[in-house]
């Protein structure tokens, strides 16, 4: 695999669309995100996970005033089955430690083992996806 790089950034920095723009929108990462785009949204926080100087995974992270919603989580297909998304979930985790804020999300199936053992509850089913919080 290489070695793995967590980068944390935000669509204000100068390399932001150079290192995330073919994850934007690119029909394979959407149809796997359930059919919906990953917008670049202000304010919204990405860790990317690269490895020989490409973007194999990312997290994303969007604060409100009293809560934290993890929006978007996606590992390209060749690094899944290894510690990528582990890393990059502990990554966005940490960050948020402390903070006294609930963290919330709707994932599919796949992610919810990882959620499970970082504490979130289970406070609903969408169809194939779930939702967890949990209060840091």
């Amino acid at each position: 695999m290489g070695q793995l790089r967590i980068l944390l950034t935000d669509n204000t920095q100068s390399n932001f669309y150079q290192l995330l723009g073919r994850c934007l929108s690119r029909r394979e990462v959407v149809k796997e995100n359930g059919g919906n785009p990953i917008w670049d949204d202000d304010g919204k926080l990405w860790w990317v996970a690269t490895a020989n100087g490409k973007v194999v995974g990312f997290v994303t992270a969007t604060e409100k005033a009293s809560k934290v919603i993890f929006n978007n989580d996606y590992v390209h297909p060749d690094y899944r089955n290894s510690t990528v998304y582990v890393q990059l979930f502990a990554a966005r985790f940490t960050y948020y430690v402390g903070s006294g804020k609930k963290l919330s999300a709707t994932m599919p199936e796949a992610c919810l083992p990882v959620y499970v053992k970082y504490g979130f509850a289970i406070t609903g089913k969408r169809g194939s996806y779930s939702t967890v919080e949990r209060i840091v």
